[in-house]
């Protein structure tokens, strides 16, 4: 986990300086829930990309074996 940027904002009153700090507080628990989020879509996309490749390679394998079975076809046609 990051480490805690929280620091007190020095003010004449304590309400305003509990406010700022809670407000520093959300921000920091929102940046937190984004890279979270970040890191999900990071490794979804790596899993979609991963598994598109395993697809493009099982295509082009399946198409070389169509091109196979037309020329074996082909040449009992002769």
């Amino acid at each position: 986990m990051p480490h805690s940027f929280i620091k007190p904002v020095m003010s004449r009153h304590t309400g305003v300086r509990e406010q700022e700090t809670n407000i520093v507080a959300n921000e920091e628990s929102r940046l937190k829930d984004a890279w979270r989020v970040n890191q999900f879509l990071a490794n979804a996309n790596q899993y979609l990309a991963d598994e598109n490749e395993r697809l493009r390679s099982e295509l082009a394998r399946e198409h070389g074996y169509v091109g196979i079975v037309k020329r074996i076809v082909k040449a009992c046609r002769r």
